[in-house]
């Protein structure tokens, strides 16, 4: 996706807001799985906190207060209450979908060294995107297990 289509989806993502309930909309979105929707919050997320990708503008810093931010708090609620962990584990393979489909670009802006060790790197990783404080060590154990790796991009 070019710089000018990620701007205009931001925008328009932005204009959505302005129209509906942040939580109603997020819910819906995560009923639905719908990945496209996923994947363009992480774009935004990493515009927002990644200098490296390029500045910050107001967009981005609406999209972080109105998208982002409610997002991991219905992530973090969810979790804490014990009659939606089938939920909270969906929401987490739906990640892992997410970043495996979304990887090379991740590569790109963590630069993950590729000596390290692989847990040490998927924590690396998760705290770069600011999971660190969603996701505790059995969770992270737990995506392990499930196949969360890694590795050194080929070619």
């Amino acid at each position: 996706m070019s710089g000018n289509n990620q701007e205009q989806a931001w925008k328009d993502i932005c204009a959505m807001y302005q129209q509906d309930g942040v939580s109603e909309r997020l819910l819906q979105w995560q009923h639905q799985r719908d990945l496209d929707v996923v994947r363009m919050l992480l774009a935004v997320w990493l515009y927002t906190h990644e200098q490296a990708v390029s500045p910050l503008t107001e967009e981005c810093r609406q999209l972080y207060q109105t998208v982002i931010k409610p997002w991991r708090q219905i992530r973090t609620g969810v979790r804490e209450m014990s009659a939606f962990k089938g939920f909270y584990r969906r929401l987490l393979q739906l990640e892992l979908q997410l970043e495996r489909a979304y990887f090379d670009e991740l590569w790109r802006v963590v630069s993950i060294s590729p000596d390290r060790e692989e847990d040490a790197s998927l924590s690396l990783l998760l705290n770069r995107l600011g999971c660190n404080d969603v996701l505790s060590a059995l969770e992270l154990e737990w995506l392990i297990q499930q196949g969360y790796s890694i590795k050194e991009k080929e070619g």
